[in-house]
Parts: structure tokens; sequence; C-alpha cells
């Protein structure tokens, strides 16, 4: 009897946690093998699905996953094999994002200057911002299209990023800005749509194209 009420707790509590999560943001588009995950449970992310705060993000080599933050503006895209996490809360009664980022590429616009991302030990706080996030278990290239802002710290030193440099970011290590080797396109136009074109190392003879919105 004693076991059967543990049981009932468990689930209750389970439930509850999935219930009251505080909502990340909604996806805009998933394809190939998406997966939102906490602890033991794994959960397809498909369009329409919600990300939930503190859940762990995983995509298999080859797929997609685009995602609209709850602002209705800021926007992560995900290629390939990556993984992050997500992470809300409130300073100054201000919602501030947090992405875990793991390793993998990242396309990220924010509009407001509470969007954070947390790469090794290094923060990066950016306002405003267009950049793309290509990153390894020990090594984050940075190329920033267009910022308002864009400032990169870890205990080892602070820098600040401008449009089209790119930032390098290694474990242990100050962070530092070189010359970048990256070709994105400015962005084109076809029907009436801003299409950003993005070739990411790891794909090979392919191109992503991103779609920009004014």
């Amino acid at each position: 009897m004693e076991n059967k009420k543990i049981i009932i707790f468990l689930i209750l509590t389970l439930l509850a946690f999935f219930i009251f999560s505080k909502e990340i943001g909604v996806v805009k588009n998933s394809k190939g093998f998406v997966f939102q995950i906490e602890e033991e449970e794994k959960e397809p992310l498909k369009k329409g699905d919600i990300v939930k705060d503190g859940f762990n993000v995983s995509l298999d080599r080859f797929s997609l996953l685009d995602v609209v933050l709850i602002d209705g503006k800021s926007e992560i895209s995900v290629f390939g094999k990556s993984e992050f996490s997500t992470n809300i809360f409130e300073i100054s009664d201000q919602i501030v994002f947090r992405l875990n980022l793991n390793y993998g590429n990242f396309f990220i616009k924010t509009f407001q200057k509470y969007v954070q991302l947390k790469i090794f030990d290094t923060f990066v706080f950016s306002d405003s911002s267009l950049f793309l996030v290509d990153l390894t278990d020990s090594l984050a290239k940075i190329f920033i299209i267009y910022c308002k802002n864009f400032e990169v710290e870890n205990e080892y030193g602070k820098i600040n990023g401008s449009k089209n440099e790119q930032i390098i970011i290694k474990k242990g290590e100050n962070p530092y800005k070189v010359q970048s080797k990256k070709e994105i396109s400015k962005p084109k136009t076809y029907s009436g749509k801003n299409i950003i074109e993005i070739e990411l190392e790891n794909y090979k003879n392919d191109t992503i194209y991103v779609h920009i919105e004014n």
C-alpha cells in the first residue's frame, strides 16, 4: 500500500512538472529526428509543439529545427547533429532567455537584449542581433551578420563584436576575433521574402536557406 502511494505521488509530481513547465517557444519547422529530452523521456518535436524550460533538445545528422521564442520575434534555427538546452528567468521585471549550446550549428536572431548564450564557460550577450554559431566540443566560431550590441565574456576576458566580425571561443581561453573566412551571402529577395544562403562546413555540397523577416 505504501509503495502504491509513492508511485502515485511520483506520477502526480511528473505530471505537474510537465503541465507547469514554463514555455520557451514554439516549433516553427522541424525535419528529421528532433527530440526534447528530460532525464529518460524523449519526446519528438514537430511543428506547433511547445519547447519547455530546462529541457535538452537533440537533433540527429541532417535534421532541422526552427523555434520562435515567446517574445514572438526572436528565433533560433538549428541544423544537423546538434544539442542545446533552454532556460528562462526574470531580471528587473524583464524575461531573459538563456540558450546553453553544447555542439552543432545554430542560426540565431534576437530582437531584444534579453537573449543570452552560454558556450562552455563563456557568456554571449546579444541585443538585436543576427549571427551564426558553429560549435564543436572545444571550439566555437561565431559569425556576426549584424548586431546592435554584442558582448562575449568569460573569466579570462571580454570583447565586443560588430557586424561582419568572427569571434572564436575556446575552452579555458580568452575569446578573440579573427578575419572571417565563412561566406554568408547578403540577403536576397525572392517572392517578397529575404533569404540568406549559408554553407555549413559539415554539410557536403549543401546550402541552408534561412528566411529572414524584416
